[in-house]
C-alpha cells in the first residue's frame, strides 16, 4: 500500500525545516548603557493591544515534529526592551528542545517595536523573562492520542477524509477538523477491505476535502 501523510498544519508534517535566526539589532550601544531588572513601568508589547502573551500565542509556529510527538511546555526567554523600544540580547533561560526554543527565540526578537519601560520617568533598557506557551489544541491532542498506538507498532493506517480514502499528499489545518475516529479490527476491513487490516482513521472536515498538496 503506498504510504500516505495527511499533511495537518503543523501535526503531520513530516519533513524537517531548518530555522536561522537572525540579530535583530547590534548590542554594541546597549552593552554601554543600564540594564534594570526591576523599573516603575513595564514595557508594553504595542502590537499586543495589552496582552502579549495572547500576541505571542498567536505568531508562534508550533514545530510539526513537536507536534506529532505532542511535546508541549513553556519555553522561558530572557531579552533586554531597549530604551529605544527595540529587542536586544535574546537567550533562552528554560528551554525544551532545538526546534521550540529557536521559534521561541525568532518570536520575540520579531516582537518589537516595545513602548519602552520607564525608571524615574526616563526610558531604560529594561529586562524581561517571559514564557512562550507551546500547548496542542484538543483536536491535535485527540489525533495525537489516536495516532500514537499506531506509532508504537510501527504500522500504517488507511486515512479516509471526508468519506474519501486519502491517496494524495493532503493539506489541512487544524481547525478545520470536525471530528477523528478510529476503527480497528474485522469492522475496519468489512467497511474498506483488505487496506484497512491495520486501521483506519476517518476524519470528516468542517468545510469540505482541501486541495491535493
Amino acid at each position: 500500500m503506498k504510504k500516505v501523510h495527511l499533511f495537518m498544519v503543523g501535526l503531520f508534517l513530516v519533513l524537517g525545516f531548518s530555522l536561522s535566526i537572525e540579530a535583530k539589532n547590534s548590542l554594541t550601544s546597549l552593552k554601554q548603557d543600564s540594564v534594570y531588572s526591576e523599573v516603575d513601568k513595564l514595557p508594553v508589547l504595542k502590537r499586543s493591544k495589552g496582552s502579549y502573551s495572547a500576541y505571542f500565542k498567536k505568531v508562534v509556529k508550533y514545530p510539526p515534529q513537536e507536534k506529532l510527538k505532542g511535546i508541549e511546555g513553556d519555553v522561558f526567554v530572557s531579552f533586554v526592551v531597549g530604551s529605544d523600544g527595540n529587542v536586544y540580547d535574546v537567550s533562552i533561560t528554560k528551554g525544551l528542545n532545538t526546534s521550540m526554543d529557536e521559534e521561541a527565540i525568532r518570536v520575540v526578537s520579531k516582537s518589537g517595536p516595545w513602548k519602552p519601560g520607564k525608571k524615574n520617568k526616563q526610558n531604560v533598557n529594561t529586562q524581561l523573562i517571559i514564557p512562550i506557551n507551546f500547548s496542542l489544541s484538543p483536536i491535535e491532542k485527540s489525533i495525537y492520542n489516536q495516532l500514537r498506538v499506531f506509532e508504537q507498532k510501527g504500522i500504517q493506517p488507511l486515512f479516509v477524509l471526508d468519506g474519501k480514502v486519502v491517496d494524495e499528499n493532503i493539506l489541512l489545518e487544524d481547525y478545520n477538523v470536525e471530528s477523528v475516529r478510529v476503527i480497528k479490527g474485522e469492522k475496519a476491513v468489512k467497511l474498506y477491505g483488505k487496506i484497512a487490516e491495520y486501521g483506519v482513521v476517518v476524519i470528516t472536515s468542517k468545510r469540505g476535502t482541501p486541495p491535493v498538496y
